[in-house]
């Protein structure tokens, strides 16, 4: 008898990896996947197999491929929690930059992922699932940039929060304006021309305000009188009128 028929083998038993590991691949495929295909051309099978994994993995670990996304745009919240954190910090100044020159940079950084995003967030209007994932990504953003213009203001003696939710979504939807814009003509609307519009916007809607003693209506700004006419020009046809420059002529007598 040989010693392999005393002691036969088993075949090892193949190990598999903890349940967070497998999520941890899958969501780093999904991300890669998303961002070189987009979110309509993806599937669940291409995440399977750039992750090594049987689309059963997916399905497993996840209902569906908005979940993904949402799970991936958590992530993207964090990010921008570190951002914000990195535009508000005193040695960002102190190294001669700014709030809006980190921000420029962040968008310039993030163009594709952004991109993405917002492939996903049109179709919002007409899928269900998909606003149950994007609307509190979209609220959890202005939250964040509301938070950091409190912070900005706040040794303003006019503090208030319903402003600074305000122009915590004007400055959202200009982050995201530029970021379109950015996409389609990226020679025009530059990393220069971001900083200086996002820094226009918060010197005048933060920094300045800040110094004013006086707290402009937002909610109901005062109707602007436009005068349709400012400087009218007289009709020399008119019996009693005459054309500008035209000399005086004989008084009826």
């Amino acid at each position: 008898m040989t010693s392999t028929d005393a002691h036969p083998e088993h075949p090892v038993p193949i190990r598999r990896p903890p349940r967070e590991e497998v999520r941890r691949r899958l969501l780093e495929a999904a991300s890669e996947t998303f961002l070189e295909k987009g979110y309509s051309d993806s599937t669940l099978d291409d995440i399977a197999r750039r992750a090594g994994l049987s689309k059963g993995a997916v399905y497993s670990n996840f209902q569906s491929k908005q979940e993904i996304v949402g799970l991936l745009l958590e992530k993207r919240i964090e990010r921008m929690h570190e951002v914000i954190a990195a535009a508000t910090d005193r040695a960002t100044k102190d190294e001669g930059g700014t709030s809006a020159s980190v921000m420029a940079d962040n968008l310039i950084a993030d163009a594709d992922w952004t991109q993405f995003v917002f492939e996903f967030g049109s179709r919002a209007g007409r899928d269900a699932a998909v606003r149950e994932i994007y609307t509190p990504f979209l609220r959890a953003q202005r939250a964040e940039v509301t938070r950091a213009i409190e912070q900005a203001m706040a040794d303003s003696p006019q503090q208030d929060h319903d402003y600074a939710a305000l122009v915590g979504t004007i400055v959202v939807a200009l982050r995201n304006g530029l970021a379109l814009a950015h996409a389609a003509d990226p020679e025009q609307i530059d990393a220069w021309v971001i900083e200086r519009a996002l820094g226009t916007v918060l010197t005048l809607l933060v920094i300045e305000r800040s110094s004013r003693a006086v707290r402009p209506d937002v909610s109901n700004p005062p109707r602007r009188r436009l005068n349709p006419n400012p400087d009218p020009v007289p009709d020399s046809r008119n019996a009693g009128h005459r054309a500008p420059g035209e000399p005086a002529g004989p008084q009826a007598g």
